[in-house]
């Protein structure tokens, strides 16, 4: 179907946009996936679709759950600080 990171970003956009969330995180975490460079953009992108359903602290606890069973895991602690400063940003 679609082939690079873009698409799947601005599939997602459409789709939070139209309140279609779980629509929008599956093609978030696609983006994210197949992302080669910025993958900040869908993690912010997942973040806000969190957020709007009042599940913001969901996200964060899956990223503590990893690194509870893998402490060395990298993706789930730089996940884990990037939900942590936007939380923070949001108060």
């Amino acid at each position: 179907m679609y082939t690079n990171y873009y698409d799947y970003y601005y599939l997602g956009s459409a789709y939070a946009e139209l309140g279609q969330y779980e629509d929008a995180l599956d093609t978030f975490t696609t983006a994210l996936e197949i992302a080669d460079t910025d993958e900040t953009i869908s993690l912010e992108s997942i973040s806000t679709v969190f957020k709007k359903r009042g599940e913001m602290y969901i996200l964060l606890n899956d990223f503590e759950s990893a690194l509870y069973f893998d402490e060395n895991n990298q993706e789930a602690l730089d996940y884990y600080n990037f939900l942590t400063e936007k939380l923070n940003m949001s108060i």
